[in-house]
């Protein structure tokens, strides 16, 4: 038959006809009111046809083509058709529709009638899923061919370059599979016009906009890369149709297949609102369109998104719906804007009447026209713009931590999107259609062996199901033929399934492509389902057991693992064993600051006297010091060991060592001995120190990273208090001896809690993965969850094949001598988080707390109220770190460690010059002394709240999984060599230029200052995956150059001088896209007027707010 598509104005009267002059004059009113005009520089047209109205699915359906109507009459009452191509669109014929769906089930849709539900087996009705859902009505046929052949209509007239935006309203029915029907849709017109679109364009974006996952246009295009489906859309696997597109829904699993990663899905919660959703959408579409590049973009406009519909639960306005439709009008490419789902007749009229608008670039007065037909059903307020969901609003419940961790997931995905795929312009090879039936006979077999228990999900008035089916990308070839009066001509060459050839023109044609494009990878559905229900991990081959582990004692096992009923207290139990660790690190590092000053202890070590004797104060620094070379080693070997046989078993090895170095320490003869019993026991604390927070970090769940581990260092400061307060008492001992063997030997006790209590924990989910115990992993997940643990137990997967596919780069080597690009992110990352370390000790903290005692000295108190001074000095100091738990993740890491860098300066600075006047004897000695002592707790506390826990807190969240461990070493051994150049030279500073100390102090805080405010990117708020976009798309040591690099690069989170929260995705949304250091454009003129000279406050505050540290 031959198959036209005529174009007429849709509401023009016909010859003869007769208007009402009133309504004619109301329009031209409403058309002058509201500037409606023909938008410049492109062409809308829009695509209908008043026989879908007429259509009726049941009295009881909620699916109401009557809606089509109320849009119409609302877009002819403004006078829109004005502005735009109307045309009537004509029946999709049968072949155009077996395009893509099987012709059996076309064949099917065009004799069944709803006498056919008489059949009492209803044989006749249930192998195409038809039922409550998807009833049979009279004109079923008609209407599908009709909503099918508009959706192919619009793409025509894109492809054809006769229009730039083509809208169907009656189209976007997204659940039709290829051989049956599903959640209220038949046939797939979204897929159909897809395919047409595809003869013209490489790459086709398609974004769905309804409550309802868009499943049959992903499982359509599942495997090919021509095509990115991007669904945002409510998500509850049991109890929401059709229960798909969760966040872990990507494609085939194998990145072997062209479509992986090209199915992206956003799963929310209920309750989203109109802020959230339109952010989250331009956060999302806008890196799909940066890095997929497509040609041309099909928006499916489901109304049930909206607030107070039938059978939705987000909260949406009209306008932020529309918003959506604005953005992606913006992006200037061919656009097809189709209906979908919505269920509230006048607010889906509302809803399309507005896109319209948008569509044509026209703002609409809110009071809808009085001559609108039906006006009525839009009472009371008879507005276009009501404000909805008033009645029944759901709790919004995404958080802007899940809305921001949807964001990173997608843009995790994108990476693996290497830009846009390349098509191929080639003829369809011959053998295809031989693949293509070996192909549907195991798409069959697999449909009807899910048949029965599907169906059971499926029935229930009102209730959509599940479907499972897969889909091809059926492909096929079309001729353009243009008539002298304009009308389009349809000339299909035969199926490629029959001829396998490429189409013919026709011989009036006149805009056909020479070559056509057409996919050039097939992939086998069948195959690709079998994918999706494997996780693509089976092929791995997962390390053997280090063969010296059974040399090795303790180690992690299920049998003795602690049970909890309730997971939190777990994981209370995994946060209180890991402070106790950290206790101990403290306790041991302050356990020294007295045991220097003991008669006994000197003489014995041979080092007395202290005072003018420069060969015994470099022995004293040097006992101290040789501490942390031992620190060095032990995190190195243990960073190591924790990859190779586990956490726990590192942990208990540190534990030997700094049992075996405690016993030597408390039971020294001579310096050579103490020096021996240092070293081992800094082999076992710091290889304690470096697996304890990876230990931890991995096996527990927590969001504030910063106040986790602020919490952490509370106790560990408490270990330095509670060392320096048993040793005061202990002076008090005249058994001089004991005064400094007792604490020394108290280490045993935390040694032997950590190293036995460790052996009752949970090991590492992500190690017992790498070492392929899954099911080990999985349980120990359970034990420390109360959430569902399948989506991060896919999380864990992926990056256990990730570190396993780079294990090259993976050792200690590899990270400091760089032979590819992924080896030298690694180096600056270990650049980073040793320099942090080292700085840290430069700020002075070990000069204050070791020899604090000193410091009161000099300023001129005895030596008794100077250790009491100093003992309350560590109780400060204790309680201070309890101000990082907010600072940290509220102003985040840069500009705590800078402002407690200029607070420090100025704290050592005035402390420096009072220390001078101090040691001068006289009636103001003991004021100034009390400055000093005043100005000393006061730097403490300003430390404590601010450069205490980033230096350890940085490696956590700038190391990828796969190397967290050995960042963590090496994160030791900055803070080891830090302490022994510190501890080693301390000594000769107090000797040699006293006070001058403290002033030294001052200026290497300011020396500090630069280094964080150019190198260190911000981490707070932000996810692991973020900070490997950094290091991978930044290209600098520098952080504003870096900064620019990623937003040159088409990546929206670039401001990495700030914190990443809520206020500055407001400034996204209003399109602030440059980095934090790059004036914005709208801020220039400002900045003119407000110069250094003029407004130095101002100017101040903004170079302060672009450094992210104001």
């Amino acid at each position: 038959m031959t198959r036209a598509a005529v174009a007429h104005d849709y509401n023009h009267p016909q010859p003869g006809a007769t208007s009402t002059l009133t309504v004619d004059e109301k329009v031209a009113r409403e058309i002058a009111q509201n500037g409606i005009k023909r938008p410049k520089g492109y062409t809308v047209s829009y695509h209908s046809n008043p026989e879908v109205e007429k259509m009726h699915f049941g009295p009881k359906h909620p699916m109401k083509p009557w809606r089509l109507t109320l849009t119409n009459k609302i877009v002819l009452a403004y006078g829109m058709q004005e502005a735009m191509d109307v045309y009537l669109s004509r029946a999709a014929t049968f072949q155009e529709l077996t395009d893509y769906h099987k012709e059996d089930y076309i064949e099917f849709l065009s004799r069944v009638t709803p006498k056919d539900k008489l059949d009492p087996e209803g044989k006749g009705i249930l192998p195409y899923n038809m039922g409550d859902d998807c009833p049979v009505f009279d004109g079923l046929y008609e209407y599908c061919s009709l909503y099918s052949g508009a959706s192919l209509d619009a793409a025509r007239k894109l492809t054809n370059d006769q229009s730039d935006i083509a809208i169907n309203w009656s189209g976007g029915l997204h659940h039709a599979k290829k051989a049956e029907a599903s959640g209220f849709c038949y046939t797939n017109d979204i897929v159909l016009a897809i395919l047409q679109l595809l003869l013209h364009h490489p790459r086709v974006l398609y974004i769905d906009l309804d409550v309802h996952h868009g499943d049959g246009v992903e499982q359509a295009f599942w495997s090919t890369d021509r095509v990115m489906t991007l669904s945002l859309h409510k998500y509850d696997k049991a109890t929401f149709f059709p229960g798909t597109g969760g966040s872990d829904d990507t494609g085939p699993k194998n990145n072997v297949n062209p479509g992986a990663h090209h199915s992206l899905n956003v799963p929310l919660h209920d309750g989203i609102d109109d802020e959230s959703y339109v952010q989250l959408f331009k956060d999302v579409v806008g890196p799909c369109i940066s890095i997929y590049q497509p040609t041309a973009i099909v928006i499916q406009c489901g109304g049930d998104s909206l607030g107070g519909d039938r059978l939705g639960c987000f909260n949406l306005n009209i306008r932020a719906h529309g918003a959506c439709v604005d953005y992606t009008k913006k992006l200037g490419l061919p656009l097809m804007v189709l209906g979908g789902g919505g269920y509230t007749p006048r607010n889906v009229a509302r809803l399309w009447a507005h896109e319209t608008s948008v569509c044509l670039a026209t703002e609409l007065h809110p009071s809808l026209p009085s001559h609108t037909p039906f006006i009525e059903h839009f009472a009371p307020d008879k507005s276009l713009y009501p404000e909805l969901g008033q009645t029944c609003r759901y709790d919004n419940k995404n958080t802007d931590k899940y809305l921001r961790d949807i964001v990173m997931n997608i843009r995790e995905q994108l990476k693996y999107v290497q830009g846009s795929p390349s098509v191929q312009l080639q003829h369809v090879p011959p053998d295809l259609g031989a693949v293509r039936e070996e192909v549907e006979r195991e798409i069959e077999e697999e449909r009807q062996a899910k048949d029965i228990g599907r169906r059971r999900r499926e029935r229930g008035a009102g209730i959509r199901g599940e479907a499972l089916s897969a889909a091809l990308l059926s492909i096929y070839s079309e001729s353009l033929a243009i008539t002298e009066q304009g009308a389009l001509l349809y000339d299909f060459a035969p199926f490629v399934k029959e001829h396998g050839g490429r189409p013919q023109k026709t011989a009036d044609s006149q805009t056909s492509s020479d070559t056509e494009v057409i996919p050039e990878k097939v992939s086998s559905p069948a195959s690709d389902e079998k994918m999706k229900e494997e996780d693509g991990f089976e092929n791995l081959h997962y390390p053997q057991p280090w063969k010296f582990e059974k040399w090795f004692i303790g180690g992690y096992s299920q049998g003795r693992m602690l049970k909890f009923k309730n997971p939190k207290t777990m994981y209370k139990a995994i946060n209180l064993f890991a402070g106790v660790a950290i206790m101990f690190y403290g306790y041991d590092q302050g356990v020294m600051s007295q045991v220097n000053l003991n008669p006994h202890y000197q003489e014995l070590m041979g080092i007395a006297p202290i005072e003018g004797n420069s060969r015994n104060v470099a022995a004293l620094g040097g006992i101290v010091a040789v501490y942390y070379g031992g620190t060095l080693i032990g995190a190195l070997v243990a960073g190591s060991l924790a990859d190779r046989m586990g956490r726990i078993k590192a942990v208990v090895f540190g534990s030997l060592w700094a049992l075996l170095g405690a016993a030597l320490q408390a039971s020294a003869e001579n310096i050579t001995w103490m020096c021996c019993a240092r070293v081992i026991a800094g082999v076992g604390v710091g290889a304690i120190d470096c697996v304890i927070p990876v230990w931890s970090a991995e096996v527990s769940s927590h969001s504030a990273r910063g106040a986790f581990l602020a919490i952490e260092f509370f106790m560990n400061i408490g270990g330095l208090a509670l060392a320096y307060w048993i040793e005061f008492f202990a002076y008090l001992d005249p058994n001089r001896e004991m005064a400094w063997r007792t604490p020394l030997a108290l280490q045993i006790i935390f040694i032997l809690i950590i190293g036995f209590g460790i052996n009752f924990f949970p090991e590492s989910p992500r190690w017992l993965m790498k070492m392929g115990r899954e099911e080990e992993a999985r349980n120990v997940l359970k034990a420390t969850r109360d959430s569902d643990i399948e989506y991060e137990l896919k999380c864990i997967k992926k990056v256990v094949k990730y570190e396993l596919e780079t294990s090259g780069a993976n050792h200690y080597a590899a990270m400091l001598l760089p032979k590819d690009k992924y080896s030298k992110q690694l180096r600056w990352r270990v650049f980073l988080a040793v320099w942090l370390q080292i700085m840290q000790e430069l700020v002075g903290i070990g000069v204050i707390t070791v020899y604090a005692v000193d410091l009161f000295q000099d300023a001129g108190f005895g030596l008794t109220l100077s250790k009491l001074l100093a003992g309350f000095n560590n109780i400060s100091y204790m309680f201070s770190v309890i101000f990082a738990v907010i600072t940290l993740d509220r102003y985040g890491r840069r500009s705590t460690m800078v402002w407690g860098a200029v607070a420090m300066a100025l704290e050592l600075l005035i402390a420096g010059i009072l220390d001078k006047y101090a040691q001068i004897k006289g009636p103001s000695q003991r004021s100034f002394g009390a400055g000093v002592a005043t100005l000393t707790f006061l730097y403490t506390a300003t430390f404590g709240a601010t450069w205490l826990t980033t230096p350890w807190l940085y490696p956590t969240e700038i190391f990828p999984l796969n190397v967290r461990a050995k960042g963590g070493a090496w994160s030791v051994v900055g803070w080891s060599i830090g302490n022994g150049i510190v501890t080693v030279i301390t000594p000769f500073l107090f000797q040699s230029i006293s006070y001058g100390t403290l002033l030294l102090l001052f200026g290497l805080n300011i020396f500090c200052i630069p280094f964080v405010i150019l190198m260190y990117p911000e981490t707070a708020g932000r996810s692991l995956e973020q900070m490997d976009t950094f290091f991978e798309h930044g290209g600098s040591w520098n952080v504003f150059t870096a900064s620019r690099n990623i937003r040159e690069a088409g990546i929206e989170d670039w401001r990495w001088m700030k914190k990443l929260k809520g206020e500055d995705q407001v400034e996204l949304e209003k399109g602030r896209r440059m980095s934090s250091s790059v004036k914005m454009p709208e801020e220039d003129e400002k900045d003119e007027r407000m110069s250094w000279r003029k407004r130095p406050v101002y100017t101040f505050r903004r170079k302060g707010s672009n450094a992210g540290i104001m």
